[in-house]
């Protein structure tokens, strides 16, 4: 009996020691869990422009890693190779790597039309002024692009405009130096020009055209905050998180256009007095996927209309996981 009773004992005091050992184990590893999510560092990248303002006061403050990028393609490249959690990107550009199966969603729109067509020609102040003229154009086959193609189409301009081709940058310089005298620009390189070359001026706002042309409420919705979906399923407090600084950040910089200095000039490479005045025409917000929705949808049906691969071939459907639909 006493063999029984010191065995029993034994079996016991084993048992005792497997779930306290199993117990502390599983604290561990919520520990850890807890820890991760805490302090995750979150990869961002982001485009040399006026989106990724809020990101300059955000580094240092937030547990996020930013790569700046120069070339749209670029920064999808990563995105299909899922390397980073938030991107800063066209929204069109969203679709077209959505609709391949990229595992990504659309989390904010940010940018609301910063395009203007601008001129140094006194006698081009309408649409029909710019039959037989020749516009230059940035990013071809992207929003600056896409937009004046779109309006052209609208105005029954398809046919009558030539478009040339180059960077934004190399525009503006052309316009600086005066061997071209009518282009699209999107601000704050618009700002810079306008400061270095008097005769040039802007003769439309293409977010306002858009507006009207299109019947459209909210504005133009160019750009904004693609989010890895595997972001959202392992750790979808560490977006929340980001979307909240990334907006209070965006709004300090609107409204006190003051706080920019040198950080911001070396973003963008231009002198922070440019960038201050190019905030007030740079229209930037940021609305959720489901509020811009309705905006987002009717953009890219235009988009289709225009050059279907700028959209991936169709528009994602309003019902789809394509709008991030956090709460």
């Amino acid at each position: 009996m006493k063999k029984y009773l010191t065995a029993l004992l034994i079996i016991l005091s084993a048992l005792v020691l497997v779930v306290t050992g199993c117990a502390k184990s599983q604290q561990e590893n919520h520990n850890k869990s807890a820890t991760k999510t805490d302090t995750e560092t979150l990869i961002v990248q982001a485009p040399l422009a006026p989106p990724s303002i809020p990101l300059v006061s955000m580094i240092g403050k937030q547990n996020v890693q930013v790569i700046w990028y120069k070339k749209t393609e670029e920064a999808m490249s990563r995105i299909i190779d899922d390397s980073v959690d938030v991107s800063i990107i066209p929204v069109n550009s969203m679709a077209v790597l959505y609709n391949k199966g990229v595992n990504i969603q659309l989390g904010a729109v940010s940018t609301w039309g910063i395009l203007y067509l601008v001129s140094g020609d006194p006698q081009i102040n309408d649409w029909k002024d710019l039959q037989g003229k020749t516009v230059a154009v940035g990013a071809m086959g992207y929003s600056p692009d896409l937009v004046f193609r779109g309006l052209l189409a609208n105005k029954g301009l398809a046919n009558d405009v030539k478009i040339i081709y180059g960077t934004s940058p190399e525009i503006a310089q052309m316009l600086i130096a005066k061997k071209i005298n009518l282009a699209v620009l999107p601000e704050p390189l618009l700002t810079s020009v306008l400061s270095k070359n008097k005769d040039t001026s802007i003769i439309m706002n293409l977010e306002q055209e858009w507006m009207h042309a299109f019947t459209e409420a909210r504005g133009l919705p160019q750009a904004g905050l693609a989010v890895s979906k595997r972001l959202i399923t392992e750790n979808p407090s560490a977006w929340r998180g980001f979307y909240d600084e990334y907006n209070e950040s965006l709004l300090a910089y609107v409204n006190n256009p003051g706080k920019i200095g040198s950080d911001e000039e070396k973003l963008l490479n231009l002198p922070a007095a440019v960038i201050k005045k190019s905030l007030g025409r740079s229209n930037l917000k940021l609305q959720s996927a489901q509020e811009a929705k309705d905006s987002v949808n009717r953009y890219l049906e235009q988009i289709l209309l225009i050059d279907p691969n700028a959209v991936g071939g169709k528009v994602p459907g309003q019902e789809s996981d394509f709008y991030l639909n956090y709460k």
